[in-house]
């Protein structure tokens, strides 16, 4: 199955998107009784300073891709906290990924456009070493094993279909495709569906994501098969089953990927040892959330600049 953590970020603006670790959207400078020097993370041994957040702020501002900047913001803020957060999850997965033999590029965690593209292009070289893309009687052997292991509601299966309003208009299409006119043109000619124009075309997803008595006629059909009208809270349903198309079974493939690239990231992070500086925020991981959450109050762990701190 696929899981629903990789990767999500909780911040006050949002959470990050699948996959690209790159696309925080990120707000200015850091300030606020901080120096460079201080280290704001650190993930298995390697630091994160507050200057390498503060040049992440600073290339997202000068780029202009996400609008005027606005002032000048505190270490603990969301906007800081998506910067290291980036960088975190960046350092955290870099032995796994160097395992591979693959370099990982050299990014700021500003989620500029070009970095989330050298990101991307890191992860397709992962996905890459995980399953054997380029190997087709591999992947066609996986997708197999893949279809047979699911239960027949959660497989996809290509379908057509023709929905009329009564009964007898659903028994005048079997009489005419008895008599052998295509399903396609009589999908065009008769049904009332969105899919009409398309000749009746579905596409191919599981039986399961159709109302039910849809489903349980398309599951009891064979490749080919054409099912006996259907009624639905739609209308009544001709249904027509497909062989499943090359589109449907790199769905399949998708999926796998996905399942892969997912579990590979989830070891490779939950492998690290990461502290976060409390000013900066806390580090989440668990229930589907992976990052730093940001204090509520962003000022609450700043050192007093007017107090002793030796």
């Amino acid at each position: 199955m696929i899981h629903n953590r990789f990767p999500r970020v909780p911040t006050l603006a949002g959470r990050l998107p699948a996959v690209l670790i790159a696309l925080v959207l990120i707000a200015s400078a850091c300030s606020g009784g901080v120096d460079d020097r201080d280290v704001l993370a650190t993930v298995s041994g390697t630091d994160i300073t507050t200057a390498q957040v503060r040049e992440g702020v600073q290339v997202r501002r000068d780029s202009g891709q996400f609008g005027a900047p606005g002032p000048d913001i505190e270490v603990g803020s969301d906007e800081v906290a998506g910067v290291l957060t980036n960088l975190v999850i960046l350092q955290a997965i870099t032995p796994a990924v160097e395992e591979m033999g693959i370099t990982p590029p050299a990014v700021t965690g500003a989620g500029t456009s070009d970095e989330g593209v050298a990101i991307g292009a890191m992860f397709d070289e992962i996905r890459g070493h995980l399953l054997p893309l380029d190997d087709q009687a591999a992947l066609d052997r996986m997708v197999d094993e893949e279809l047979a292991s699911r239960d027949p509601r959660d497989q996809p299966v290509c379908a057509s279909h023709i929905l009329v309003a009564t009964e007898e208009e659903a028994q005048a299409v079997e009489d005419r495709l008895a008599a052998g006119e295509d399903f396609a043109d009589l999908a065009t000619e008769l049904s009332t569906g969105p899919s009409g124009p398309g000749g009746g075309d579905l596409g191919c997803s599981p039986p399961s994501r159709y109302v039910a008595e849809f489903a349980d006629a398309l599951v009891g059909l064979a490749d080919g098969e054409v099912s006996a009208p259907v009624q639905s809270q739609f209308g009544w349903h001709v249904i027509q089953r497909r062989p499943l198309d090359e589109a449907g079974r790199q769905s399949v493939v998708d999926d796998l990927t996905a399942a892969a690239l997912t579990d590979w990231f989830n070891t490779a992070v939950d492998s690290a040892d990461i502290e976060i500086d409390p000013r900066a925020g806390t580090w989440v991981n668990e229930g589907g959330q992976i990052g730093v959450l940001p204090p509520t109050d962003p000022t609450r762990n700043q050192p007093d600049p007017g107090t002793d701190q030796s």
